[in-house]
């Protein structure tokens, strides 16, 4: 499966990203410019929520004063719907939702978070600590994480990462064990939708400048989780983890990148794996997270200029750039130059990206919408050929089958299976522990029908020898997508039971001239397409023979 998924980090040129993702019908994709609040001069770091449609940046405005920094909310069909009271506000994260977010503040240097219902609240450093700063928020403002700062705010020693509920309950992450023993230093910076999976970094070596390694800290009590490095690397910082909480994306150094940082995703199955940058850029930096990880926004570095552009990577295009991406599906970019500057949220299915640009040479915050939505498409398909050899009963009762798949896509994947009975026939899609067909003369029982695992026990087939086949199904919000098949060969040592009771007897017979009249399927015995006396001489010889 590693090295499948691995192939798939190719990078297609602009011209063929529309092939790399067709398959759903969409609307040409807008890029909307966030505007600047009354009196201000430039808005910065837009986050958008799952649904796509709700942001919130931030950016200066003169209401109470010249340059004075507030976090603000905007929508598509409203624009500007709140401004956050609140004097040098600079929001970071938004919830899953959208009705809340989270940031600094230039309150005492402490973090916030504020909600549509509750307002501001201002958090509360660890006890002994001076500061604090928050950079993720859960659905509902139920959580928020960050950091509690006793010490120079832009060194690590002295920080503590820190998860907050809604109430101002804060709960102290500690440290990756393995780390330096004296004054370590942690950083939260993602969380998930729910508020229970905290990432960020933590102190790992104080040799130099120092290292730090991303960790993965899961409610109610942790312990943080050391998430490792890119190959060869040395250090690693983590970002944000999907809604589902299974990935987690950040940056790491690489031993190939001279001390340069490359974007990853970090899976339980598969470990830390590098996204690589943009071809011909020197670095990249993961900043958000669709549903489940299928897709990964942030910056590459642009060589030869060493200027940041926003990036955007799926496994079917690779990393690429995120203006030439949305070019390429027809979005209108006039007045914002040859790139974005860096891209800082991402929508649940990944047809929405909101981050920060310049148009016509001013700072400004952006959100794309109508991307193409992810189509799920199969990384790992179920393996090609099953035999199923029968333990002294026509079709094998008694043995059993497996088949796995795995898909990427945006959004929820649900999981579904089809069965193609005969060669012409249509698929049949499974939903339930049981398939029986008589007319068909197939029966099976089936576990996992609804997984990427299926297993396939008491068969039972009146028409032997018989070929069927499985084919795993996805479905995400693009579509359905079917992986290729697989096929099942049901081989019986005694085809003279026709009813597969274990018993050749006259009921077998009997069955059979059923069949026979009724020009049902299972009456093609000699599997050759047709029902006819060919059939029934076949059978009487069988029959004759016994088992």
């Amino acid at each position: 499966m590693l090295s499948s998924l691995t192939s798939t980090y190719s990078v297609l040129p602009a011209a063929m990203l529309l092939a790399a993702v067709a398959g759903s019908a969409i609307a040409v994709p807008i890029v909307h410019n966030l505007g600047v609040m009354p009196g201000g001069q430039f808005s910065t770091r837009a986050v958008v929520a799952a649904d796509g449609t709700t942001c919130t940046a931030w950016g200066d405005t003169t209401v109470s004063g010249p340059y004075d920094y507030r976090t603000f909310r905007w929508t598509v069909g409203s624009g500007i719907t709140h401004i956050v009271p609140l004097s040098g506000a600079r929001g970071g994260a938004i919830g899953n939702d959208g009705f809340g977010f989270s940031g600094g503040s230039g309150v005492a240097g402490n973090g916030f978070h504020w909600s549509i219902p509750g307002g501001v609240t201002l958090l509360n450093p660890l006890g002994g600590d001076l500061t604090c700063r928050s950079a993720g928020i859960s659905s509902g403002a139920a959580f928020v994480c960050g950091s509690s700062v006793n010490g120079p705010s832009l060194q690590m020693a002295g920080r503590r990462a820190v998860r907050w509920t809604y109430s101002g309950v804060a709960t102290n992450l500690g440290f990756l064990p393995g780390g330096p023993g004296v004054n370590p230093g942690s950083d939260a910076i993602g969380i998930s939708a729910d508020g229970s999976v905290v990432v960020g970094h933590s102190q790992w070596s104080t040799a130099g400048f120092g290292t730090v390694r991303a960790f993965k800290w899961v409610a109610p009590a942790g312990p943080m989780q050391n998430l490792g490095t890119n190959p060869g690397g040395t250090q690693s910082m983590a970002t944000a983890v999907s809604s589902d909480n299974i990935a987690v994306i950040g940056h790491a150094d690489t031993a190939t990148s001279g001390g340069q940082w490359a974007a990853f995703r970090h899976k339980p199955s598969t470990g830390m794996q590098s996204l690589g940058t943009i071809p011909g850029d020197g670095a990249s930096w993961a900043n958000a997270t669709n549903f489940n990880g299928s897709c990964v926004v942030g910056s590459s570095e642009y060589f030869p200029t060493t200027m940041d552009r926003a990036m955007i990577w799926t496994a079917a295009t690779g990393m690429v750039d995120l203006m030439a991406y949305a070019v390429a599906h027809g979005a209108n970019v006039a007045g914002w130059g040859s790139n974005f500057r860096s891209a800082w949220g991402v929508s649940a299915d990944g047809t929405a990206v909101s981050g920060t640009g310049f148009f016509n040479g001013h700072e400004r915050a952006f959100l794309i919408t109508g991307l193409p939505c992810i189509d799920g498409f199969f990384i790992w398909n179920p393996n090609p050929t099953t035999i199923v050899a029968s333990s002294g009963t026509v079709g094998g009762h008694g043995t059993t089958a497996t088949f796995s798949c795995e898909a990427e896509g945006a959004g929820p994947l649900e999981y579904s299976w089809d069965v193609t009975v005969a060669a012409g026939m249509p698929p049949i899609t499974l939903t339930g522990p049981q398939f029986d067909d008589p007319l068909l003369g197939l029966s099976f029982t089936v576990e996992g029908w609804n997984t990427p695992q299926i297993t396939i026990s008491e068969m039972r087939s009146s028409i032997v020898p018989r070929d069927i086949s499985f084919n795993g199904g996805v479905t995400n919000p693009c579509g359905r997508t079917i992986s290729a098949p697989a096929t099942l060969a049901i081989r019986g040592t005694c085809p003279a039971d026709f009813n597969v009771d274990t018993t050749v007897d006259f009921f077998d017979y009997l069955d059979f001239v059923d069949a026979f009249s009724g020009e049902l399927a299972t009456a093609d015995f000699n599997g050759d397409g047709a029902i006819d006396f060919f059939d029934y001489l076949d059978f009487v010889d069988a029959f004759s023979a016994g088992c």
